[in-house]
């Protein structure tokens, strides 16, 4: 059995900043119409190039687990130091002070003179912490023709339509975001000797090709395709992630033990490639391996829990959508059921160059 699991996050962005990118096409339909329709074709475009027997879509649920994890582990092992009335926080090997909500690193050489003379302190109130995903822009969402609340509305939706008229399960659980829901699954899938096809362009993702054999991992914004990890290639990828941070995330990379700070990506990669472990602090591997790796073992008990009880029970519409009232009529069906028209449909997203993920 092929299991395919789809990020939804990436399916609404491609989806949306294609629309949008053709605002011409859709002056007649208006935004609500073509963004459903374009999600049809290439949901049905894909099916047809992948073959798979069982559709998930994996749905963000905030708040995320990794963001209480980041704040409750930072409140429990690191903390602040006070010189001449001013606050400082000591985390990463280094200290950092706060500037109009932000954290920015003093120098190794005032550092040294807070750390003689400063005394140890309580965490201010509201201490502005490195927030997991902190630092990512707000979405546009000022071109749409409609309400924002109407297209909300749409995209909480959509999902259920999808897998219940293909035969499937959206799963949102609680703190969860769609890569957990992908590890777990995929696992699980692992478990019960079936394959699994994941599709999203967030490069995390494609970790778990190194943890189970049986996953392929399609990135269709860059026409990626990665099955297996024989070389070790991907794994290390990961070390070095782990290692390095990921800024995408606003995660830091791990305390060095012979520089000022946190170590940076260059130099993470410098660490994989000696197996150099005990050039950065331990307890940083700890966090960075619990906030990015995707296995099991780094995903909390409750979290997985509830997306397994998720997949047990989907929602479901009230009554059977047909490909017809999304706007995807026969002849345009049989169109994509040929490999190659479908083919092109789904390389379109690599053409949308608005999208980050």
């Amino acid at each position: 059995m092929n299991i395919a699991i789809l990020d939804y996050s990436m399916l609404q962005h491609v989806t949306t900043a294609s629309v949008k990118k053709h605002q011409e096409l859709n002056a007649v339909e208006g935004h609500m119409r073509c963004i459903t329709q374009r999600m049809a074709e290439f949901l049905y475009s894909l099916q047809q190039t992948e073959k798979w027997d069982y559709l998930v879509i994996a749905k963000d649920s905030k708040p995320y687990w990794r963001s209480q994890y980041m704040k409750e582990w930072y409140k429990g092992n690191t903390h602040c130091i006070k010189h001449d009335g001013i606050v400082y926080w000591s985390a990463y090997n280094a200290l950092y002070v706060e500037d109009d909500g932000k954290l920015n690193k003093v120098t190794k050489k005032a550092a040294t003179v807070i750390l003689e003379e400063g005394t140890k302190t309580e965490f201010p109130e509201g201490f502005p912490f490195l927030k997991y995903k902190g630092n990512r822009p707000a979405k546009d969402y000022e071109w749409l023709d409609c309400a924002k609340e109407d297209y909300f509305d749409l995209m909480a939706r959509l999902p259920i339509v999808f897998t219940t008229l293909m035969g499937g399960a959206m799963v949102e659980a609680e703190g969860a975001e769609a890569d957990d829901i992908a590890g777990i699954l995929a696992a699980h899938a692992f478990k019960n000797g079936n394959k699994v096809t994941l599709v999203s362009g967030d490069s995390d993702w494609k970790q778990l090709v190194s943890f189970y054999p049986n996953a392929t991992y399609i990135n269709p914004f860059k026409d990626e395709r990665v099955e297996g990890d024989e070389d070790g290639d991907v794994k290390k990828k990961l070390l070095v992630k782990i290692i390095g941070g990921d800024t995408g995330d606003n995660i830091r990379g791990c305390a060095s033990t012979s520089k000022y700070g946190p170590v940076g990506e260059a130099a993470a990669k410098k660490v994989v490639e000696a197996a150099d472990w005990g050039a950065v602090d331990s307890k940083y591997i700890a966090l960075n391996k619990k906030l990015v790796r995707l296995h099991p073992d780094s995903i909390p008990e409750d979290v997985a829990k509830r997306i397994m009880e998720s997949l047990a029970n989907p929602p479901r519409t009230k009554e059977m959508p047909t490909w017809e009232m999304l706007g995807l009529t026969e002849r345009r069906r049989a169109e994509l059921d040929l490999n190659s028209t479908a083919s092109n449909v789904w390389s379109m997203i690599s053409d949308v160059k608005e999208i980050t993920v």
